[in-house]
């Protein structure tokens, strides 16, 4: 008798990325820490609406909203900015004029940055640490000096405000992501939101 074979839903899914910052990647085993945070949040939404289709109910502030998860924008990587396999990319910052390499970060460099603030806040319980950890490990070197103490104490001491400011503003319109986000119409007029991830994203007919 001939063993029948399961057939699974499937979905082709544009990665942010388009694939270009992996040297490589079988479609079938994967690390999942490997991925971008981008790529990662592409495969969530599109494995959402491929189980519960696109329109995802909430609750923000006090009023019921439909969003259709198709409507959320990508930004897709600059190819022209990309060496093929490597995730690597520059910024000079507007006042210091320091020359940055950068990564955009793995869910792997998430899990290292909580992993670092959690460590300095068992140290000083009121530290605000996460956005630090997060330059630090982000950052590849300054001024060509990849030396990681070179890094972290530029980010501790020299990093000016105005230039952290404009490398994370920087960051957010380059970075290949699904743009979590909507325009809502509040009192004050329009704003713009991120989507809240409540446990009905993955399972539609839960109540909390």
């Amino acid at each position: 008798m001939e063993e029948k074979k399961q057939k699974f839903p499937t979905e082709h899914v544009e990665l942010p990325s388009k694939g270009l910052l992996y040297q490589s990647l079988v479609i079938t085993k994967f690390d999942w820490d490997d991925l971008l945070i981008g790529d990662k949040n592409a495969i969530m939404v599109a494995s959402r609406i491929l189980g519960y289709g696109k329109d995802y109910p909430f609750t923000y502030e006090g009023e019921e909203i439909l969003l259709d998860l198709n409507e959320l924008p990508t930004i897709y990587l600059d190819e022209t900015k990309v060496t093929k396999g490597v995730n690597e990319f520059e910024f000079e910052t507007p006042i210091g004029k320091n020359k940055l390499t950068f990564k955009y970060l793995t869910s792997r460099d998430e899990k290292a940055i909580e992993a670092e603030s959690k460590g300095l806040k068992r140290i000083n319980k009121n530290a605000s640490t996460d956005l630090t950890s997060r330059l630090k490990i982000q950052i590849l070197s300054v001024d060509g000096d990849d030396d990681p103490k070179t890094i972290r104490d530029f980010v501790d001491n020299y990093f000016l405000a105005r230039d952290a400011s404009a490398f994370r503003s920087y960051l957010k319109a380059t970075q290949p992501d699904i743009k979590m986000t909507f325009i809502h119409e509040g009192a004050n007029g329009e704003e713009e939101v991120t989507v809240p991830m409540q446990v009905q994203f993955f399972w539609p007919d839960s109540r909390v």
